[in-house]
């Protein structure tokens, strides 16, 4: 059975409802672009262990210092883009630090439980049930900076020369998908189109 106008529009509507609601969008090389924030992070939340700045007790496990971990995320070369940063905090103590990059990603878009392990990491891949880095320090105290603790929620901060995990992110996606007024525009093209042949056939009839 040929597709109709009405079929080919519902599908259409369809892609586009989808494209509106995702948040999570996996792209190629292990990466994953949220939409809410309009950031893409790595896949895998432990990308640095082992690297030249895994300066931790174990040179194997992915624990830094904040220093190495804001330097590794800067040399970072990923998905032919080189943009990469530890995500940015909000100056908020305990659980619920929803205006955190890292921490609305994990109550509003993965929707995780404040002071429970996470239920839910979506497609992300290694996370470790401890504190992460983020690349923003304490005002007023150079030598603390905010982190992010995986195991239940948390946020809190560290001394500099403190180890913990990595995880780099950057601004805006590394392939755009098409907007939902694209869609719209394609569907009011395909309905010029069904329109001529209509017209063409009556003429030819």
């Amino acid at each position: 059975m040929k597709p109709t106008l009405r079929s080919l529009a519902a599908a259409l509507l369809a892609v586009a409802a989808t494209q509106a609601d995702a948040e999570l969008l996996e792209r190629p090389g292990g990466m994953v672009y949220d939409t809410q924030s309009n950031l893409t992070w790595l896949v895998d939340w432990n990308a640095g262990a082992g690297s030249a700045f895994d300066d931790g007790t174990h040179r194997t496990d992915g624990r830094m210092t904040w220093g190495a971990a804001e330097a590794w995320a800067d040399a970072l070369v990923w998905g032919d883009v080189d943009d990469w940063r530890l995500p940015e905090s909000s100056a908020c103590f305990g659980f619920n630090c929803r205006t955190s990059e890292i921490g609305a990603l994990w109550y509003d878009v993965l929707g995780n439980a404040a002071g429970l392990p996470p239920a839910d990491l979506g497609p992300f891949q290694h996370v470790q049930p401890a504190p992460y880095w983020t690349a923003t320090p304490l005002d007023d105290a150079p030598g603390m900076a905010w982190y992010f603790n995986a195991q239940g929620g948390s946020q809190n901060v560290f001394p500099v020369s403190a180890q913990a995990y990595a995880v780099a992110v950057r601004v805006g996606d590394v392939t755009p998908v098409p907007e939902p007024s694209q869609a719209w525009l394609l569907l009011g093209g395909l309905a010029t189109v069904v329109s001529l042949v209509r017209r063409r056939g009556r003429a030819a009839a």
